[in-house]
């Protein structure tokens, strides 16, 4: 009043609430403000500095407006919600007090214990906590104690890079399923009136890593990888090699076998499809460790080819027939399905169902060049769904079949 000025106070100041219900004036000129939050005193002479006296066990509550009355003792009636409080004005300074942080120790279900709770005494002197992986869901204990303003102590805390937690009174920290690695807990003991940091504490926390997410397991996992690397390259050259020992039979028992049509009987091929080249590795192949003469090599050529020019004229003969099957193929050539897949295979390097597609496309391709339509061509070369075979020409021989000239 006496320097009439005007002077805007509120929680950026220090006030517990910008609702304030009352204002007195005790006898050493304090200015006193009731909210809706609780109490709260400044010094004319310092207005920018708010006292929140809410450390005070009791004050903290919800005060009536307009229920402020000074008695004749110096001390001052604030009606609230929850009945009438009496401050002495004088008893009730600045808050100034340090209080000391400390860890107490750290709870788990998955441990013994005293033996553990030993250990967990030796690390946290140490500034570190080591649990194992089953251990990850634990309870961190602690303790920052002020008799007479224990009221005001709260406490925060952040696990690495995160923002910091909101004030809490509970003095111990739930972990569920800690990430294994390492973590750097802080912890802090706040004043809830003035937020001045009481003190500080630095924690590391090691979570061990699951045995099958060691380094050794990796190595394990990285030896059975290479065993069955290996393993898959030995079956791949045994089955090379009984396969050999296969083709050598059959070429064997050629000489004997009446049923296939070779060089007297060889079908007439259509030179219209090329003809497929038979594997040049099994013409030179040996048989009991000794290398075949010239004469054999050509001899089995000979064969190879007559063998590979029937199977491709039997399938000329049926080219439009679409539910000609292997089985069908494998009958006509008076062999049984093995055998004949066996011979094919290591003469052409294709299945049965490979070769008999390539044939049926070789055919589609020379029937399109002569300016047939698509559809008339995959009925003529066994298909029956025009879209199929666009699909399969396509993929074989990269461009589609209505572009194809």
């Amino acid at each position: 009043m006496e320097t009439r000025s005007c002077r805007q106070i509120t929680k950026n100041n220090g006030l517990p609430s910008n609702t304030v219900t009352s204002i007195t004036m005790d006898k050493t000129r304090r200015l006193w403000f009731g909210t809706d939050q609780g109490l709260s005193f400044i010094y004319p002479s310092r207005p920018e500095e708010v006292i929140n006296v809410n450390y005070c066990y009791g004050l903290e509550r919800e005060y009536i407006r307009g229920a402020a009355v000074n008695l004749s003792d110096g001390n001052i009636l604030f009606g609230s919600i929850s009945g009438a409080v009496i401050v002495n004005p004088h008893r009730v300074q600045k808050l100034n007090y340090t209080a000391k942080l400390k860890f107490l120790g750290a709870g788990c279900s998955d441990a013994d214990s005293s033996l553990f709770n030993e250990q967990v005494y030796k690390m946290l002197r140490e500034g570190r906590l080591w649990l194992g992986y089953g251990q990850r869901t634990f309870e961190l204990y602690f303790e920052c104690i002020n008799l007479r303003n224990q009221y005001d102590i709260a406490y925060q805390y952040k696990l690495g890079h995160n923002e910091w937690s909101s004030l809490t009174e509970q003095q111990y920290i739930s972990f569920v399923n800690l990430e294994p690695g390492t973590h750097k807990l802080m912890l802090r003991a706040v004043s809830k009136t003035s937020r001045i940091v009481l003190d500080e504490r630095q924690l590391v926390i090691t979570i061990s890593r699951p045995w099958w997410n060691s380094w050794w397991m990796w190595c394990v996992y990285i030896s059975l990888v290479l065993l069955l690397f290996y393993a898959a390259w030995r079956f791949y050259d045994l089955h090379t090699r009984y396969m050999r020992l296969i083709v050598n039979k059959i070429n064997e028992s050629d000489g004997d076998d009446h049923n296939v049509p070779l060089t007297g009987e060889t079908r007439h091929v259509s030179t219209d499809v090329a003809p497929i080249c038979p594997n040049s590795n099994i013409s030179s192949a040996t048989s009991h460790g000794v290398n075949k003469s010239e004469t054999d090599v050509d001899t089995d050529v000979n064969l190879n080819s007559a063998f590979v020019d029937a199977v491709t004229g039997i399938l000329l003969e049926h080219i439009s027939d679409a539910d000609f099957t292997i089985d069908s193929l494998c009958s006509e050539m008076a062999m049984s399905r093995t055998s004949f897949y066996v011979k094919l295979k290591s003469y052409t390097g294709k299945s049965p169902q490979e070769f008999i597609r390539v044939v049926r496309l070789e055919r589609a391709a020379m029937l399109l060049r002569s300016g047939r339509q698509v559809g008339d061509v995959a009925v003529m070369v066994g298909f029956h769904n025009a879209k199929y075979f666009s699909t399969v020409f396509n993929k074989y021989f990269g461009i589609s079949p209505s572009k194809y000239k």
